[in-house]
């Protein structure tokens, strides 16, 4: 009974010992796996965070043409409402002329000035 015991203690001692060595290779694993799914996961962060600048940079460079094309705009347009304000002072001062001068005939015929601007039928 003796050799009874001490082959139940062995067979216990290792069955314990596998069942601890079975636990601490499954812990192992466990964090095998969850530590290679955090990479992943921090991988693909980092892919996205890449992706996600490159378009902010692209994004940014199409704001600042589009930014110099409303400037130029911008630009052309100011000179355009200069040369317009221009040309009316431009024709307010022909305009007079020709008042004067259309006097001025008129002064010379001798006719009143509303005869002399009437349409001739």
């Amino acid at each position: 009974m003796a050799a009874e015991a001490v082959t139940q203690e062995v067979i216990s001692g290792w069955a314990g010992l596998m069942a601890v060595a079975g636990v601490v290779l499954s812990q192992a694993w466990t964090a095998y796996k969850t530590n290679k799914i955090d990479k992943a996961s921090g991988g693909a962060q980092l892919d996205m965070i890449n992706r996600l600048s490159d378009q902010l940079d692209k994004e940014r460079e199409a704001t600042k043409v589009a930014n110099e094309r409303a400037d130029r705009f911008a630009q052309e347009r100011n000179d355009l409402h200069q040369v317009v304000g221009e040309l009316r002072g431009e024709v307010r001062a022909l305009s007079s002329q020709i008042k004067n001068l259309t006097d001025e005939v008129a002064e010379l015929k001798g006719v009143p000035h509303v005869q002399a601007i009437a349409p001739q039928v």
